[in-house]
This record gives structure tokens, C-alpha cells and sequence, in this order.
């Protein structure tokens, strides 16, 4: 009989505070993971190393490097812990617990332009993957505009 794949655990939701902004004022990310399972879900993360997600980010189609300041929290971090870490802004040396229940969801913010450089302007397509539970996000859109552009009204 053929293996089923595993349904994940969890939904992983993203939404930008702003979906137009301009550059330098790109802000966190709301991120929203909720427990779709019958089961009591281990979230805790060590945040050392990381924020316990992938990212994938693409500015007019292309890679979006991390800035200069990730870079080199990274290095200093694979080096203490001989492992490849993902953004680690803003948590060093604590450790996020959260176990979560059936049906509970949990939100928390994602310094996104802290760890990517997203001071060009252009349309950036963003998604996270939760890494633990092997789910991706749905990909939202921010359009970055120059510092001295006036964003459209809505």
C-alpha cells in the first residue's frame, strides 16, 4: 500500500502591517500558527539561533540577501553552535516555550527588514516555512516605494 504523507500539524498565516510602504519603514510581520491537530504541540524555540523559520523572499523576482548585522549574528552563532541558523534578530540568549493546544492559535511579529534588506524599493513576495512542522505560509506581497514617494491612498 503507498504511504500517505502526513497532514502538518499546523497552519502557518502571514500578513503585512502595510501591503505599500516606503523604504525604511518596512515593518514586522504579523505571523499566525494555530493548532489544527487533536494533539498538544511543542512550539518552543531556541532563539539563539534562530526564529524557528525559513524565508523565502524575492524583490522583482530575485533573492533578497540578509543584511549586513544578520550576517554577522549568524556567523558568530554557527560558530558558537556549529549549526546553520536562520535570523536570530532581537531574541539572543533566550528561549521562546509555547506549547499549543488543540485549536489554539498563537501570533507573533517577524522583524523581517531587520534580517532581509528590504531598503530597495520594488514588489517583495514573502513566505515563511515552519521548519518543525514542514508547513508553509501563503506568500503575501509588499510593494517598497523610494523614501520620497507618497504612497497611494486607499
Amino acid at each position: 500500500a503507498p504511504a500517505q504523507s502526513q497532514k502538518p500539524p499546523i497552519t502557518l498565516t502571514i500578513a503585512a502591517r502595510e501591503s505599500t510602504v516606503k523604504s525604511g519603514q518596512v515593518d514586522s510581520l504579523i505571523v499566525k500558527e494555530k493548532n489544527i491537530s487533536k494533539k498538544l504541540i511543542d512550539e518552543s524555540r531556541s532563539m539563539d539561533m534562530r526564529t524557528g523559520y525559513g524565508v523565502e523572499i524575492l524583490r522583482n523576482g530575485n533573492p533578497v540577501p540578509r543584511t549586513k548585522e544578520t550576517l554577522k549574528r549568524e556567523a558568530a552563532s554557527a560558530a558558537q553552535y556549529s549549526c546553520d541558523p536562520v535570523c536570530s534578530y532581537g531574541w539572543e540568549g533566550s528561549v521562546y516555550f509555547f506549547i499549543l493546544k488543540p485549536r489554539q492559535q498563537t501570533t507573533v511579529d517577524f522583524p523581517i527588514a531587520a534580517c532581509y534588506d528590504m531598503s530597495e524599493p520594488g514588489v517583495y513576495q514573502i513566505t515563511l516555512i515552519d521548519d518543525m512542522d514542514r508547513v508553509k505560509s501563503n506568500t503575501i506581497t509588499i510593494t517598497v516605494l523610494p523614501p520620497d514617494s507618497s504612497p497611494a491612498r486607499k
